[in-house]
């Protein structure tokens, strides 16, 4: 009797295990405890260091670092700021000259900044860099900025109250993205461990639709391949409340299932701007801001009308012109409510 008493204990205890797995607690942090946060994204800089060989052109790679360091010249100004983020592509070419070169530049920043890879990042079999002995990683250059160790997806709590989430989402030797199998097994841990703090995920790749053409053909890249998997589970977690992502160089919002998902705009092409998030009680206000050069942001206007492999899919012609900028440069401004209700909604799959 009590060896059946015993195994029904431990049967019961291993389902009740498997059921918080499955469907974690769906409380969520309470707005009104938590300090504001303020922050800013910088996306897609592709940035080359002087000895670069690398011009401008599709991407103001090689101007884009004298506009970097005015920037941080400008955010050390910003008494409310808390911290920065860059979302991937932070190089053009992962070589050691340019990580190290953009980390110099990022930290002059009077606060902390914190970065996840873009594909840009992480070198392939044609990099400059590949097979170079002690060669440095992204990981290693960005330690302590995010990156610990040789792992280069983190999380952390920048604030009382605030949990911040940085996925790395790329696959070596292509552009296009995916969040691994011991990836998610680590977000879910990581969320479920942190349940009671608002969280902030970033990403390069999207982890949802911010183009009908997402996901499919030529557009396949601009999504991470497994993201409605990734959503799944942040969607398990109502501390979730927002997604920051670059990679398609445009700026573009969507809500889903209680998240605000936020793609940012590329610093080194058109529209040439970077976000500012600032999140009080259950209010996100969200503004894009361009870089101090007018001159620069007109020439990169002008590189993306006359950019085949992108405009040539769109219509032609002058009045589809702005149409097509406007794509690109999306909402300069943004007020959402937080205070959306959201059960826990196991295995439920977004656009």
């Amino acid at each position: 009797m009590m060896f059946l008493l015993r195994r029904r204990f431990y049967l019961v205890t291993a389902a009740l295990a498997g059921l918080l797995l499955v469907r974690p607690p769906v409380l969520r942090a309470d707005a009104s405890s938590t300090e504001r946060l303020t922050f800013l994204n910088l996306s897609d800089l592709h940035f080359a260091a002087e000895e670069d060989p690398t011009q401008d052109g599709f991407n103001l790679s090689r101007s884009i670092g004298g506009q970097l360091r005015a920037l941080v010249e400008e955010f050390n100004s910003d008494e409310t700021l808390d911290f920065v983020v860059l979302t991937g592509d932070l190089v053009v070419e992962p070589s050691e000259s340019n990580l190290r070169e953009v980390r110099k530049i990022l930290d002059g920043l009077r606060v902390p900044y914190y970065v996840v890879p873009g594909n840009h990042d992480i070198p392939t079999r044609k990099s400059r860099d590949a097979g170079k002995t002690g060669a440095a990683s992204f990981a290693s250059v960005f330690q302590g900025r995010g990156p610990q160790g040789e792992r280069s997806f983190w999380s952390l709590d920048p604030k009382k109250g605030w949990h911040l989430v940085g996925l790395d989402s790329t696959i070596r030797g292509t552009w296009e993205g995916r969040i691994g199998a011991e990836q998610l097994r680590w977000l879910e841990q990581d969320l479920l461990a942190n349940v009671g703090k608002r969280t902030i995920v970033l990403s390069h790749h999207g982890l949802i639709a911010h183009h009908p053409w997402d996901g499919q053909g030529s557009w396949k890249g601009y999504m991470a391949g497994n993201a409605d998997e990734v959503r799944g589970i942040l969607e398990r977690y109502r501390d979730v409340i927002l997604v920051v992502t670059g990679h398609h160089h445009w700026c573009n919002h969507r809500s889903w299932n209680g998240i605000e998902y936020v793609s940012s705009p590329a610093l080194a092409s058109w529209p040439c701007r970077y976000g500012r998030f600032s999140i009080e009680g259950d209010r996100l206000e969200f503004s894009t801001h361009p870089i101090p050069s007018s001159i620069l942001v007109e020439k990169a206007k002008q590189n993306l009308l006359n950019f085949k492999p992108i405009r040539g899919l769109f219509p032609a012609g002058p009045e589809q012109d702005k149409l097509f900028l406007d794509l690109f440069l999306g909402p300069e401004r943004l007020s959402l409510d937080l205070s959306q209700a959201r059960e826990s909604v196991p295995g439920k799959r977004g656009p």
